[in-house]
């Protein structure tokens, strides 16, 4: 019973988890994946979008702040 349990906590901070990776802007969702789902460096997500490395660095940084407060709740 303890699996069962241990798994529906984690199906739910996964939903929460989309749900807030559905806040911020469809770019930024997709950096945000690319970047931790999928593995892809600054230098990647620079040549896919086009900006420099240390802008996509900011980017990173502020979309993963905003996962933090929406995921504490703060948002």
């Amino acid at each position: 019973m303890g699996s069962f349990l241990a798994e529906a906590e984690l199906a739910m901070e996964l939903t929460r988890l989309k749900q807030c990776l559905s806040r911020l802007s469809g770019d930024w969702q997709d950096m945000v994946l690319l970047a931790y789902y999928q593995g892809w460096t600054r230098e990647e997500l620079a040549a896919q979008y086009k900006r420099p490395a240390t802008t996509i660095k900011t980017l990173l940084r502020r979309s993963l702040l905003a996962l933090k407060e929406c995921l504490d709740g703060q948002a």
